[in-house]
């Protein structure tokens, strides 16, 4: 998680610490990095209870109970489709105000990462290697080939056996994501496309954490046998 303490000063004595969940697969919700954020609320010398409400209050929600002292707010994400949202969360108590601007990215995705429902590619693009690397997530698609970067593109490299590329689409001719082979293991030798040019269209599910990768969102640490599945061979 990550806190941040928002205008600590002696003119602005409403303070605010935000904490950044982390990914929780999106239940009942589209999946998105965080759509719940606790902020703990921290009044000094206030005489009168904070009351929080939000300026337009049709994409968020904002809940719990707050004294003079402060306490814990939960604001969470009410949208249900993809998009940038944006409001105003505003605390009052008698005549002081603070108001924090509010901003959340909703992104629909197809798995959630786990063996059974693998992220898709365009999941990990749209993800941004937010979610972090402590944790490796399954991922699935076919392999187009070596992977290699050309400029800011991803490009298929039939002599890279450090690299695959990904896509949806077996018949894709751009290159989603890149996947890292780790060297001298089992996912390398079984899944490079040097010494085993016949994977080539293959639809595999791999395990890794989802970093950036030649400048671009995908998977790293795909090594040992347990990290990788062909699901089915090419036609």
């Amino acid at each position: 998680s990550s806190k941040k303490v928002l205008d600590s000063t002696e003119g602005n004595p409403i303070k605010l610490r935000l904490t950044r969940l982390e990914y929780n697969g999106g239940t009942s919700a589209p999946i998105c990095y965080s759509h719940i954020t606790n902020i703990e609320v921290i009044g000094e010398n206030l005489s009168e209870a904070i009351v929080a409400t939000l300026q337009e209050g049709t994409n968020f929600e904002v809940s719990g109970t707050l004294t003079a002292a402060g306490g814990t707010l939960n604001v969470s994400v009410k949208a249900t489709t993809e998009g940038d949202y944006k409001d105003v969360l505003v605390l009052t108590s008698g005549t002081t105000t603070k108001e924090v601007a509010i901003h959340a990215e909703v992104v629909v995705l197809n798995g959630d990462g786990t063996e059974a429902n693998p992220f898709t590619c365009a999941d990990v693009q749209k993800l941004k290697n937010s979610l972090g690397t402590a944790e490796e997530y399954w991922v699935k698609g076919y392999i187009l080939g070596g992977a290699a970067s050309a400029g800011s593109e991803l490009v298929v490299d039939n002599k890279k056996n450090s690299a695959i590329c990904l896509a949806d689409d077996k018949n894709a001719e751009t290159p989603q994501i890149p996947v890292a082979l780790e060297s001298s293991s089992s996912a390398r030798s079984a899944l490079n496309v040097v010494d085993n040019p016949t994977v080539i269209g293959s639809l595999v599910r791999v395990k890794g954490t989802l970093e950036a990768y030649f400048s671009m969102p995908g998977v790293k640490g795909v090594g040992a046998q347990a990290d990788y599945v062909i699901i089915q061979s090419p036609t």
